[in-house]
């Protein structure tokens, strides 16, 4: 490392040295209407010095309007547009150092707007520098619809429970007017916004913090949609409440709103249900995983990894509580930036589940494996998060995010188990009985701090974050397992796991940027990171009393890990708004240290170099047609649990451990992504290819015990038996191709959206150690037609097909081809006076699966209700879910090891009769006004990053 910081720095003193001496002037403005004053998100504003070379400098208005710009002291010729507005152009002078500009008013288009119906003529679709805007009046919805409602029908848009994705990539984030509104929460965001509010949905990847601030594209960005919301909405309050009961005991109830006044925001959002409504996000539900080890959906005991029992919903029924408050604001007269949110969460799950599974090995099937699985968890958890933004002056900022969460989580399980031979023959049967609790504390604060210096394209960034987390749980667990040949007990425990782990990091990040000319820019960064974690676990059998007294050194184990890595790199950023691209390398020094003092005793110490390569490419082929190409290498550092040698028995039949010789594992990104907008036809053409390879890939390798076979910790695998621990095997691999096109249909007065994909995947597993490399090909198309005809009917149409086939190198007999076919129609319709309609239908249907598992089925659920009181607020409607009683959840999971099927009961049918109030004030104006023309984000101009 040495060596690699006196190279950087003789490359930074080199290039410092050759930087233009000139004087730059920070200039700085807002654009607003200038009939009301309000802020133009998203305007472009332009600075041509008036010389032979007309050399320009851009950026677009942020959510508030304002707008910064770092250019050389002379003559230039300010322009300014938006859509609907008419253009501005001015000379100024730029000398000193700074040029404040103050208010930039921009006048409506009276050409435009006078006798011409704008919503006709409106653009559909717009993309501005790399970001795509989709206008909101393009798309009709009913007036009850949410924001996720109107997303569903964008072009590259899909949304399926719960998760949206955009442009072949999950949705991360959720912005409003450029700011961010329930964090990570996508679904809540979506569902808490009425679409009639919308101006317009602006589709980005969304950089870094740092990139953003020095304009230096570090790879770390988010696919992010950011709300536009429409005049006259900045001021004020809306949401609803609702509540419903069924005849069978079934309820629901809750509600939210959300008030703006200027710049602040506070929204407050509640829940309560028994009808599988597990509420907003991930970090709102910890699985504890106290039984089924075989159903890859729920994991083991596996010595307290908290963060393996995260997921977005718990297998089974759900009976859930939640409440959450989000809050943003804007202080200290625009220099203090706030966002935040707090979430409180509880659930009782009742899970009733079963699987069939089919071990590979010796050229076919070696174990049939089947599973029956009754829980009943309780969840409760809370979290908050904060981020501060401190401006101490145009080119220096603080920023503070501290983030909290606790859990408490409760279960009690019933495993039943039993191994087989490919004959049907019975080879082992298990009972397992969990009681379980676990409690987790986790933070996490980053500081940083950056500067934006005189020269144009000249900055420095500094972060540092630190992460604590600490979890304790006590698992009692009864189980036996026999021997079917002989009826021959193989193993009978009565158990008490008492389980403490805890996690500390501690990581910075420098980065100093340099420009070399008005195109070119070198950036050097240096991160190092020191983290350390343990996982210790006492485990204790029954005494004759039934207390829990006798040691067990089996299963008790403690192993503490720590990692030091230091990572320093160099890249090189050039290129125009037309064309730009970025190269660089990074060096990385792992050390990895591990002991483990039971159940047997060994150290880790080993030390690892990689060389991670990056570079990407921006190409603007001509307008509204863009290619963005981008490669990248990653590094995995095995976990402590990976590395322990400590057995999980959560299932006595499929025994998990950890691998002490583990390798961190590299993976090297190649991505290509293709956009073509035809904003005056309102076309949207977009297009991705992207593969990756591993290199020490960590998958798994897993024994079939014929005969009971002894681990060296004591630990006993039955016959028929099964245990797996990671393994790094090379010739892992994958790519995917996603085109998908969307188009307005005049004849049916519709939006057509169609996309077409293909995926292969190579993953390479060890059974009984012999290598079995698994393909999976995939092909899957969608097409999806919603109305535009008006807001009193609302429908949509859609079609989907998946065909899925895989082939084995060492079990040709498990080939396994499958086609997923998915129709469904969703209609809202306001007939006339208060009365509203509605039904949604979805049908399933496979081929290539057994009779046994077939999953087929039709989701039919409709509502009938009555609107009343003044602007039709409220509303008392009776709806009808899975009509047909057919709802099953049936999962197919193929790995390079096995194939699975896990069925959980569902929730089937009932009744509900449900009354709903919509709050609704939008302060000046109509919500939907067709004179505003606000539009959103647009190109970054320069160095300087995009505003927010």
């Amino acid at each position: 490392m040495r060596a690699l910081f006196a190279l950087s720095l003789g490359l930074l003193l080199a290039t410092s040295a050759s930087a233009q001496a000139g004087r730059t002037v920070q200039v700085t403005g807002t654009v607003v209407d200038a009939a009301d004053g309000q802020p133009l998100p998203g305007a472009t504003v332009l600075m041509v010095r008036m010389s032979a070379d007309s050399t320009q400098v851009g950026a677009a208005s942020a959510a508030d309007g304002t707008f910064r710009l770092a250019v050389a002291a002379g003559a230039y010729e300010l322009r300014v547009s938006f859509v609907g507005y008419t253009s501005l152009a001015r000379p100024v002078t730029a000398s000193g150092s700074a040029l404040a500009l103050g208010a930039v008013e921009l006048a409506e288009d009276a050409a435009l707007l006078e006798g011409v119906d704008v919503a006709a003529t409106r653009q559909r679709v717009e993309v501005r520098g790399d970001t795509t805007a989709f206008s909101a009046d393009a798309f009709p919805v009913n007036p009850d619809a949410t924001a996720e409602d109107l997303v569903a029908k964008l072009p590259g848009v899909t949304v399926e429970n719960g998760t949206v994705t955009a442009e072949g990539e999950t949705v991360r984030r959720v912005l409003i007017d450029g700011r961010e509104f329930f964090g990570t929460d996508v679904q809540a965001a979506l569902n808490t916004l009425p679409a009639e509010m919308i101006k317009e949905v602006q589709v980005f990847d969304r950089q870094s913090e740092e990139s953003r601030f020095s304009g230096f594209d570090d790879g770390d960005a988010e696919k992010t949609l950011n709300i536009v919301t429409r005049a006259g909405t900045q001021n004020s309050q809306f949401g609803r409440v609702y509540a419903g009961a069924g005849p069978e005991g079934e309820y629901l109830a809750g509600g939210n709103t959300t008030i703006l006044k200027g710049d602040r925001r506070i929204t407050v959002v509640g829940l309560a249900n028994n009808v599988d409504q597990q509420n907003f996000a991930a970090e709102d539900l910890a699985g504890i995983a106290s039984g089924g080890g075989g159903r890859g959906r729920r994991g083991g005991r596996g010595g307290g990894d908290v963060g393996g029992l995260l997921q977005n919903e718990q297998d089974g029924i759900a009976s859930a509580n939640a409440l959450g408050v989000s809050y943003s604001d804007v202080l200290a007269g625009g220099k203090l930036r706030l966002t935040g949110s707090t979430f409180f969460n509880t659930s009782e799950t009742l899970l009733d589940a079963g699987l069939t599974r089919s071990t590979l090995t010796d050229g076919g099937i070696s174990q049939l494996y089947d599973e029956t699985d009754t829980a009943d968890t309780d969840n409760a958890n809370a979290r908050a998060t904060l981020r501060a933004q401190y401006d101490l002056s145009d080119r220096t900022q603080l920023t503070f995010e501290p983030q909290f969460s606790l859990q408490d989580v409760g279960a009690i399980s019933d495993l039943r188990g039993i191994t087989r031979s490919p004959d049907g023959a019975a080879l082992a049967l298990t009972t397992s009985e969990t009681d379980a609790s676990a409690f987790a504390l986790s933070s996490e604060i980053e500081l940083g701090v950056r500067h934006r210096f005189a020269a144009r394209g000249r900055t420095l960034s500094l972060s540092v974050e630190g992460a604590v987390g600490d979890q304790n749980g006590e698992t009692t667990q009864a189980t036996q397992t026999v021997n079917a040949a002989d009826g021959s007990m193989a193993f009978a425990s009565d158990q008490l796991f008492d389980t403490a782990s805890d996690s500390r990091s501690l990581q910075a990040r420098l980065s100093f940027t340099e420009p070399l000319s008005e195109t070119t820019q070198l950036q050097f960064s240096y991160r190092p990171e020191l983290s350390r974690s343990s996982s210790d676990q006492g485990a204790f059998l029954a005494d004759a009393s039934g207390a829990y007294t006798v040691p067990d050194a089996s299963f008790t184990s403690a192993f503490e890990q720590q990692s030091f890595v230091q990572r320093g790199g160099v890249s090189l950023r050039t290129g125009s708004r037309e064309a730009n691209g970025q190269i660089g390398f990074d060096l990385q020094h792992e050390r990895l240290e591990g002991e483990q003092l039971a159940p047997e005793a060994f150290t880790v110490d080993r030390s690892f170099w990689s060389f991670l390569p990056s570079a990407r490419a921006r190409i603007t082929l001509s307008e509204g047609k863009r290619l963005d190409l981008n490669y990248r290498a990653s590094t995995r550092t095995p976990s402590a649990n990976q590395l322990s040698s400590l057995v999980d028995n959560s299932n006595p039949l499929l025994l998990t451990t950890g691998n002490p010789d583990l390798d961190p594992s590299t993976t090297h990104s190649l991505r290509a992504r293709f956009n073509s907008t035809d904003a005056a036809g309102g076309s949207v053409l977009f297009g991705f290819i992207s593969g990756s390879y591993g290199q020490n890939y960590i998958g798994s390798s897993t024994i079939l015990a014929r005969e009971p076979v002894t681990t060296p910790s004591g630990v006993v695998v039955p016959a028929g038996g099964q245990l797996t621990q990671p393994e790094n095997v090379d010739g892992y691999w994958n790519g995917r191709a996603l085109v998908s096109y969307g188009r307005p249909i005049g004849l049916i007065k519709s939006n057509a959206n169609m996309s077409f994909g293909g995926s292969y995947t190579r993953a390479p597993g060890l059974v009984n150690n012999a290598l079995n490399v698994s393909d999976q090909f995939g092909l899957d198309g969608r097409v999806f037609i919603g109305s535009a005809i008006s807001e009193r009917v609302d429908f949509s149409l859609e079609y989907g097909a998946r065909y899925s086939a895989t082939t084995n190198s060492d079990a040709p007999s498990l080939d396994d081809t499958t086609v997923r076919h998915l129709a469904g129609a969703k209609l809202a319709w306001l007939p006339w006076g208060g009365l509203s309609l509605g039904t949604n239908l979805n049908a399933l249907y496979y081929t290539g699966l057994d009779d046994s598992i077939d999953p087929s089925q039709i989701l039919w659920s409709a509502k009938a209700g009555y609107k009343f009181l003044p602007g039709d607020v409220a509303e008392v409607s009776l709806s009808v879910y899975d009509i047909l009683s057919q709802q099953q959840d049936v999962e197919r999971t193929v790995t390079e090891l096995y194939i699975q099927d896990a069925r959980t009961e569902a929730l089937g049918r009932y009744v509900m009769l449900n009354l709903t109030y919509r709050l609704s004030n939008f302060g000046q104006g109509n919500a939907r006004s067709d004179d505003d023309e606000r539009g959103g984000r647009g190109d970054r101009g320069g160095f300087g990053g995009r505003g927010e």
